[in-house]
């Protein structure tokens, strides 16, 4: 039986949200001042604009915790910078 797109999608939302919650526990430990984010948090085409839905299922609804409402400084990388 193969996979469908959306129980693909349900699988990598379970894992995102997991990793947020363990970021919360984590910044809660070390009583976080504020988070660097290098990672790539919007594929596959970037964001289209400022209300793209892509940056709340993929970041504001990920990264709940009250620990990790600090700061945020987000670097770039190679998905940024180079056009492929």
């Amino acid at each position: 039986m193969a996979l469908q797109e959306k129980d693909i999608q349900e699988v990598v939302e379970l894992g995102e949200k997991r990793r947020g919650r363990i970021m919360g526990i984590v910044g809660e430990q070390l009583d976080i001042d504020f988070v660097i984010s290098t990672g790539d948090n919007f594929y596959d085409n970037g964001l289209t604009g400022i209300d793209d839905t892509a940056f709340d299922d993929s970041f504001t609804n990920i990264y709940t915790s009250p620990t990790l409402q600090k700061q945020w400084y987000n670097g770039k990388n190679s998905n940024f910078i180079l056009n492929w």
